[in-house]
């Protein structure tokens, strides 16, 4: 889009300070327009092309969208080989589903039952996960109850969150009205978006050398624990402007770990006092490198 200007703030953001607000106020609006676009190139494109017209430009991304659905169904179908097809398809399709129909802004673990027709248990359709996040059309996250080194050894693998790889598409297959998302009206219940958006960010970064999961033990939950070094950071996700968390709370005085973060819709703040980061969701990448370059560990 030629943002050049913002991309240079972007990289050079050194979390000292405020970000300035009509810099805040644009950028917010370009991560709430990526939301709805993703990051496919053929929609990226479609999106540049008619971007004059922003209702256009949505438009016709969506049709876009929904034709690389058809695309990667149409694949699923080719390159399935021993596994069930129509068993990937449906978890694939349902992913979105379950996201979409939490009701208190953060995604719950994935449930087996009803997915697939007389299925109702894990091992009987771990094939067809592993398909699906071996093609990198999904993203498992985890879910450990206990936040200690090796965190893999506090999982289990029949208990984790499922993503999909790329927003545009999440609302894409969830039917989600583009301008929900642009008027993020939807922070108080659909929490999951954001969610989904950091899922992406830290997968592209880690890669298959992944060292973030979830964690829930008793009634509070932290949608992602990511290790640096020695250190175990706790990252609660808000969707909207509102910060407070319960959860994080209880994780800080169960784990005391040596800083915590919260990402979400407000300017960026440091509560020194507390160890405390407030970052806006759109500078996730650029504030993992600064706690890397911090040697946090």
């Amino acid at each position: 889009l030629d943002e050049n200007l913002a991309l240079d703030f972007i990289k050079d953001f050194n979390f000292s300070k405020p970000i300035p607000d009509l810099v805040h106020k644009k950028l917010w609006q370009r991560f709430k327009e990526y939301l709805v676009i993703g990051g496919l190139p053929e929609v990226v494109k479609t999106f540049v092309d008619y971007q004059e017209d922003l209702f256009v430009a949505i438009a016709e991304s969506r049709k876009v969208q929904n034709d690389l659905i058809e695309g990667y169904i149409s694949d699923i179908a080719k390159h399935s080989g021993k596994v069930n097809a129509m068993h990937i398809e449906r978890i694939w399709r349902n992913v979105p589903l379950q996201l979409s129909s939490t009701h208190d802004g953060s995604s719950k673990r994935f449930v087996f039952k009803d997915v697939i027709t007389g299925i109702k248990s894990y091992t009987r359709m771990v094939g067809a996960f592993d398909w699906l996040e071996s093609s990198a059309l999904l993203i498992k996250i985890p879910i450990v109850n206990h936040a200690d080194h090796p965190l893999l050894a506090y999982s289990k693998e029949n208990i984790f969150k499922m993503f999909l790889f790329d927003s545009g598409l999440l609302g894409a297959l969830a039917k989600i009205d583009p301008q929900i998302v642009l008027d993020y009206g939807f922070g108080t219940y659909q929490g999951y978006y954001a969610e989904n958006f950091i899922a992406q960010e830290l997968i592209n970064i880690d890669g298959r050398l992944r060292n973030f999961y979830s964690w829930a033990e008793g009634k509070a939950e932290i949608e992602f624990l990511r290790s640096y070094g020695k250190n175990i950071i706790p990252l609660e996700v808000k969707s909207g402007w509102v910060t407070k968390a319960k959860s994080l709370t209880s994780f800080i005085q169960r784990y005391k770990p040596e800083l915590q973060v919260i990402f979400s819709a407000q300017n960026f703040s440091f509560d020194a006092k507390k160890s405390l980061y407030k970052v806006p969701l759109y500078l996730l990448r650029s504030f993992d490198n600064y706690l890397k370059l911090q040697r946090c560990n």
